[in-house]
């Protein structure tokens, strides 16, 4: 249009319908398309160009095959060129550039348009089954399962994991009470259903374990974590549970149990002494029954000193009842039912008469006619108390964590305090040092009956001057009696009712700031437990309490702001001067602008941060153009500028903004120029042109009505109604579309008034949202579950304001929002995996090297929630030996290598761990590796129990070892004692009466006879000495080894000894040692034909190696298959030792025999 012909201005109220549809098209968050007859784009909305990923200037007038970059998949670009005729109902499509999936529905629009409608399903996308391999991952590695009762039907969904715990085929049966009690074991099914009936009546979640029966005969334990999730009403639906299979874990500790039992009940005498000593308390006592087997009454037999100490008394010999009357029913019912049924019972119980928690082990004792049990227990109070101190903190900080007031949360956290630790009052209050009255109470909370405390107050009439002085200085003030202490004022706490107290001050920047205080009516004894947590409040409330002031005084702050930016109509964008290298011809960087600037320039929130000749490249950018004229000058200006590719005028202002920025103010003055412009012009050209635009304004309206009348969001128009005081009573619905006449099921909406046709919009919000819409002006919207006059849906609102009135528009997002329900219902199973199987997951992203961990993970490693994390956390914790493991893992992350499958033992807060991890590839649709999903699974209970139950067996075995060598000795000994002292002193009769018949027998055959005699009393008394070794009592083992070596030596055959010995054998060990050394240097004197032979004994690391090599003839046979007694009785002795046996011989080298065992040192 020639500048100088003047443009109409559109009359007001035939315009205002079509702006405000025109103005929820273009706020709507849907994507909104017109796409003309021959497939050209004639109309999108902000959002649909948002998830295309370009501006609209680029998109409108083209068809979607022409629009460059190329952005859409090529599926979407064909369905929009044939107007969706062959579009499933429930196809989406998927938009890289932006990472949202869409789904696309058509509707038909005047003159053979389409309108194309994009809704965002990305959430229900994301929840669909095939987005769980992690959950499937964790069910495979923890041996866990899942399961969904539905309340209504009774109908039960098994995951695939609890099939496999069943032993069946993932959905090979349909699961159902019946047939899960059937093959339950007798005793659990009706014990299961209790425990179900009460959580759903409490409401509650709950937990169980049930043994079953597998098809093959097997019983195996299930462990199961469950919750009971309600509908919007609270009403119980459905029953959520996790199963684990902990059939392993049970024997593991049943085995170690029945061991440790085993040697209880061997070893009695033995242990004596270690339960005098020990520091659990030990009793062992009798239960009394009645007639009707009751237990009546407990009598302790005896009675460690550590059970004294414990309980502050003596209870051997004493009956319970006479000890205290008040202990509770369960003692004696606990006590009743192992001495009754012999199985042991493991407890934390609490006894009222002592005001202590204990931990204690019941088990049969003595033989099964008699009723009596042993206990072993430990105080534990002070661990529950600072449990229960740890709970009550995490249930405190909760309840304050959504409060925004500060008066509620000191309203909220005094009362809690008080309660919990059964105070009298709790005060916070506020200090300045500066004004007489220096202490000013916030709030106080008091119990019922107890004064509270107001008003300024001086620390002065309370404490004394060094208590004043120390609490400026940071330390806290503990008061047991403020009537007997003399460092307070004692008439001054009694005035408020205060006969204890404790204060504890806050310090900022070196001052006292805060006080936090608290009391009761009588003298107490703070206990350590009580002042650490009243400590640990004082932290987190203050530091809370100053955080919520800050926060509100920058949201008024920032409210302020962002209301005058965000409402204003001239454009705003603030620029920062950005220099090259010769500081010449300076480029101006964007760092913010509002809405209305960016509808002047088309240019969105993308554009923050780039510089203006990379933005303004088009002959349409005049902004760019002009802005470079215009900022940049030291001083405030304006100056009016007239864009011909736009026939619009523009005012400009550049302001100085600091530095080097500046904020410039685009004012669009079009209208007022050419109002300027039409004052000269020609009345009738003027009534020509009225009548010209209002006919394509009515075109406009029309089209605009066909989007109305086709869109598939529900929309109305609603007009307020006001009582006599100008109070809004109710909306008057002026208009609605056919999507809403739809969704209600209604076509005579149209005049009523919708609270009273719907009055579910009171409870529901809508009704209040509504009126702030009118009253303040302001766009507002919201998701809301509506379960109201038969609707029972979720839905997304927007209201936007219209003279007195609003524009509403609806949309049913039932569907996201069941999407969204599945998705923490994932959650909640992976997080309790996580809590019952010890373990924690992990992604790993292949393109982008990012590391995320679930909640378990940071507990597993020991580190702070939301800590930084890479892969080479891997080796920061592993421990030495196992470096090398995890250097392999991270390398097969990061080049996703899968699948992962290792263990790893890490170092965690001085404690070793053994995790099992385990890890997939995960592909997207293409097949391309994506990122890799994982487990860590805690499997260091099992290695314990594993390492413990070998231990225990090694005990035994040394046990026996011993056992087997003492007899042998025994035996030794008392056939060297009968050798001497029996045949040896008759063999030395005889040669006595064989010297007096020396003159009357034949001196041959009386010389023969001597030399025999002599003969036997020899070698009766060699073999005498070396049943019973002397020399290895008196001088050791080293000495006996090398007097075998030298006793068995001849002219023909000469023994070697060699010993290095680090520390001293036992002597149980040294004689076995000894006889195995003296068997084997036997054996070559007897087989071997050998010049010369070496015995040596030497300790290694962890080892005692003993060897015998000889240069004689070898073995006839394999070494394996010798069998003589003496290489028999040495593989017995070395096996029981633990130990092995390496036999070895050659004509041309000889025989060696290597025998190695542990050392002794690995036995204690």
């Amino acid at each position: 249009m020639p500048a100088s012909r003047p443009t109409p201005t559109p009359n007001p109220d035939s315009t205002s319908s079509a702006a405000v549809m025109h103005a929820a098209l273009e706020s709507a968050p849907w994507g909104i398309i017109r796409l003309a007859p021959d497939g050209t784009v004639t109309f999108l909305n902000p959002q649909a160009a948002a998830w295309w990923g370009l501006p609209v200037a680029s998109i409108l007038h083209k068809a979607p095959t022409d629009v460059q970059p190329a952005l859409l998949s090529a599926e979407l670009v064909a369905a929009l060129a044939t107007h969706g005729t062959d579009l499933r109902p429930d196809a989406s499509f998927w938009l890289p550039h932006t990472q949202v999936w869409i789904r696309m529905r058509v509707a038909p629009a005047p003159d053979g348009q389409v309108w194309v409608y994009w809704d965002n399903v990305t959430v229900a996308k994301q929840a669909q089954p095939q987005s769980s391999p992690l959950l499937a991952t964790v069910e495979v590695v923890a041996h866990v399962g899942s399961y969904e009762v539905n309340l209504s039907t009774m109908s039960i969904h098994f995951s695939d994991g609890l099939f496999h715990l069943f032993g069946e085929v993932p959905q090979s049966f349909v699961p159902t009470l019946e047939l899960i009690d059937a093959r339950s074991h007798p005793e659990d099914a009706a014990a299961v259903k209790e425990i179900l009936a009460a959580a759903i009546q409490n409401k509650s979640a709950y937990h169980y374990q049930r043994r079953i029966y597998r098809t093959d005969g097997q019983l195996r334990t299930l462990e199961a974590h469950g919750n009971v999730f309600m509908n919007p009403q609270g009403e119980p639906v459905k029953l959520l549970g996790l199963v684990q299979d902990i059939t392993e874990r049970m024997q593991a500790q049943a085995e170690v149990l029945r061991v440790k039992e085993e040697l209880a009940r061997q070893a009695t005498d033995r242990y004596h002494a270690l339960f005098k000593v020990m520091d659990e308390g030990y009793f062992l006592a009798e239960v009394l029954f009645n007639d009707q087997e009751q237990p009546i009454d407990i009598v302790y037999l005896d009675s460690n000193p550590a059970a004294t100490r414990i309980l502050g008394q003596e209870f051997a010999g004493r009956r319970l009842r006479d000890i205290n009357p008040g202990y509770e029913d369960y003692w004696y019912t606990i006590f009743g039912e192992v001495a009754r049924t012999g199985e042991g019972q493991r407890l934390e119980q609490y006894a009222s008469p002592t005001r202590q928690w204990y931990n204690f082990y019941v088990f049969k004792a003595g033989n099964a006619q008699r009723h009596q049990v042993a206990v072993i227990f430990q105080d534990i109070t002070e661990r529950k108390r600072r449990e229960a101190n740890k709970t009550f903190l995490a249930e405190l900080q909760d309840a304050i964590a959504q409060l925004t007031l500060v008066s509620e949360i000191l309203q909220t956290a005094g009362a809690k305090i008080g309660i919990y630790l059964d105070l009298a009052t709790t005060n916070f209050l506020e200090v300045n040092p500066t004004q007489g009255h220096d202490l000013t109470v916030n709030y106080s909370w008091s119990k019922p009956g107890v004064p509270r405390t107001v008003g300024p107050l001086r620390s002065q009439d309370f404490l004394s001057p060094a208590l004043t002085q120390a609490t400026r200085e940071g330390r806290n003030i503990i008061i047991e009696n403020t009537q007997a202490d003399s460092r307070v004022h004692g008439s001054s706490f009694a005035s408020l009712g205060m006969h204890s107290f404790a204060g504890l001050p806050v310090h900022r920047q070196g001052e006292w700031k805060y006080f936090f205080c608290v009391s009761d009516t009588v003298p107490r004894a703070w206990q350590p437990a009580e002042i650490e947590l009243l400590s640990e409040i004082n932290s987190r409330l203050f530091s809370r309490i100053e955080r919520v002031r800050a926060k509100a005084a920058l949201r008024q702050s920032e409210l302020k702001y962002r209301t005058l930016f965000n409402a204003m109509d001239e454009g705003f964008a603030v620029f920062r001067v950005v220099h090259n290298a010769s500081r010449q011809d300076p480029d101006y960087r964007l760092l913010e602008l509002n809405p209305a600037f960016e509808h002047l320039t088309g240019l969105n929130r993308d554009a923050i941060g780039k510089r203006l000749r990379d933005l303004a490249t088009g002959p349409d950018d005049w902004w760019g153009s002009v802005s470079k004229q215009v900022i940049g000058a030291a001083e405030t200006s304006r100056s009016e500028y007239y864009v011909a590719s736009q026939g619009r005028w523009y005012e400009i202002t550049n302001i100085p903004y600091g530095g080097e920025q500046f904020a410039a103010l685009y004012d669009d003055i079009t209208a007022r120029k050419r109002a300027e412009e039409a004052m000269a012009a020609n009345k009738t050209w003027l009534e020509q042109q009225v009548a010209e635009r209002t006919k394509a304004l009515q075109a406009s309206t029309e089209l605009l009505q066909s989007v109305y009348d086709t869109s598939l969001i529900s929309m109305s128009v609603m007009q307020a109604v006001r009582d006599s005081t100008g109070a809004i009573e109710d909306f008057r619905l002026v208009s609605v579309n056919k999507e809403l006449e739809r969704e209600t099921g209604r076509t005579d909406l149209v005049g009523k008034l919708y609270k009273q046709e719907y009055p579910g919009i009171v409870a529901s919000g809508l009704f209040a949202l509504l009126c702030t819409t009118v009253e303040t002006g302001e766009a507002q919207q919201m998701e809301y579950f509506y379960p109201y006059e038969g609707f029972d849906k979720w839905f997304s609102c927007m209201f936007v304001k219209l003279d007195d009135g609003v524009v509403a528009t609806n949309l049913d997002i039932t569907e996201r929002k069941l999407a969204e329900d599945e998705v923490r219902k994932q959650l909640v199973f992976l997080q309790q995996s996580e809590q019952v199987a010890q373990l924690g997951s992990w992604e790993y992203n292949l393109h982008t090297g990012a590391f995320t961990w679930s909640a378990g993970m940071y507990g597993l490693f020991g580190i702070p929630l939301h800590s930084t994390i890479t892969p080479d956390m891997y080796t920061q914790a592993a421990i030495a030996q196992d470096y090398p493991v995890a250097e392999q893992l991270i390398q097969q992350l990061r080049e996703g290598r899968g699948p992962i499958d290792t263990t790893l033992r890490i170092q965690v807060n001085k404690q070793v761990r053994t995790l099992q991890v385990r890890g997939e590839v995960t592909c997207n649709e293409q097949g391309q590796p994506m990122k890799m999903l994982g487990v860590d699974l805690d499997i260091s209970d099992v290695v314990r129990l594993e390492a413990e139950n070998l231990r225990i067996r090694l005990q035994q075995q040394h046990a026996l070892f011993n056992a087997v060598l003492e007899a042998q000795e025994t035996e030794r000994k008392r056939i060297a004692e009968s050798l001497h002292n029996g045949l040896g002193q008759v063999l030395y009769a005889t040669k006595l009466q064989l010297d007096q018949l020396e003159k009357i027998t034949p001196m041959e055959a009386w010389t023969r006879a001597n030399n025999l005699l002599s003969s036997a009393i020899r070698q009766t008394r060699t073999l005498s000495h070396e049943l019973v070794p002397t020399v290895l009592g008196e001088f050791g083992l080293e000495a006996a080894l090398h007097d075998i070596c030298r006793a068995l030596s001849t002219r023909q055959l000469f023994f070697h000894c060699y010993t290095n010995l680090e520390e001293k054998l036992p002597q149980s060990l040294q004689v076995a040692v000894y006889r195995m050394a003296q068997e084997l240097a036997q054996n070559v004197v007897k087989h071997a034909q050998a010049k010369e032979a070496t015995l040596s004994l030497e300790t290694v690391p962890g080892f005692v190696l003993l060897r015998m090599e000889d240069d004689g003839v070898g073995f006839t046979t394999s070494p394996a298959e010798a069998t003589g007694l003496g290489l028999r009785t040495i593989r017995d002795r070395v096996k029981l030792l633990g130990g092995t046996v390496d036999l070895g011989s050659t004509p041309e080298f000889g025989t060696y025999v290597r025998i190695r065992f542990p050392h002794p040192l690995l036995f204690t």
